[in-house]
């Protein structure tokens, strides 16, 4: 339950309201390739909409390598520089697993 006057926003990372947990989703995202083009072992949760010590919803997710992965949390704009902006891999790895029948919406 949201406490009154709290935003769902406010709630989800205060720890009210528990991250969307997918396990065949994170498997899923796994056979896809990176935006580098190598494997995507380590999915990269996006780091917003997540309290401390929290990973945000695992829909919050794209397909990335482990060097991707460690360059995205340690330097976010030069990744972004080299492969986007990171909401535009998100939806489209969605869009891919509602395709392929991993999801449905």
């Amino acid at each position: 339950m949201i406490p009154a006057g709290m935003t769902f926003k406010q709630a989800l990372r205060s720890g009210y309201v528990k991250p969307y947990r997918n396990r065949n989703y994170l498997d899923f995202i796994k056979t896809l390739a990176c935006p580098c083009g190598a494997p995507a072992d380590d999915p990269s949760h996006v780091n917003t909409y997540k309290g401390t010590g929290t990973k945000s919803p695992d829909l919050f997710v794209w397909p990335s390598c482990r060097i991707c992965h460690e360059l995205y949390e340690s330097n976010r704009d030069y990744w972004r520089q080299l492969y986007g902006d990171e909401w535009e891999w998100i939806a489209l790895t969605i869009l891919q697993a509602v395709n392929d029948g991993v999801i449905s919406l």
